[in-house]
Parts: structure tokens; sequence; C-alpha cells
């Protein structure tokens, strides 16, 4: 079993491609400071409600 490193840019941009978004759409968006602003947030909330893991992450497209 092949296992890719999903904490990384370059395997997420090209996880993307899978479902139909382009490697330098992903990087632009995955690296711009409106997504990293609203993953704080994100991660803040979960804290206010008690959530102190994730297993796993969900892309919106």
């Amino acid at each position: 079993m092949n296992q890719l490193d999903v904490t990384r840019a370059k395997t997420l941009s090209q996880l993307a491609t899978n479902i139909g978004i382009q490697p330098e759409q992903f990087i632009a968006i995955y690296s711009s400071d409106t997504l990293k602003l609203k993953t704080l947030q994100q991660f803040q909330q979960a804290m206010q409600w008690g959530i102190s893991g994730f297993s796993l992450s969900i892309f919106e497209k």
C-alpha cells in the first residue's frame, strides 16, 4: 500500500486533480490568507465545542 503525506501541499494539489481542480488553482487557494483565517476560525470553534482532535479533512468545491 502506497501511503501519501497529506500534510504536504504538493500531495494535496495532486489529489485535487482527481476531483477536477487544477494543481495551481488548489495551491493558490490553499496558501491564501483567507483560507488560513477560515481554518483558524474553524479550529477555534471546534475547541469551543470541546473537540480536541480531527480524523479527517473535508474539502468543499
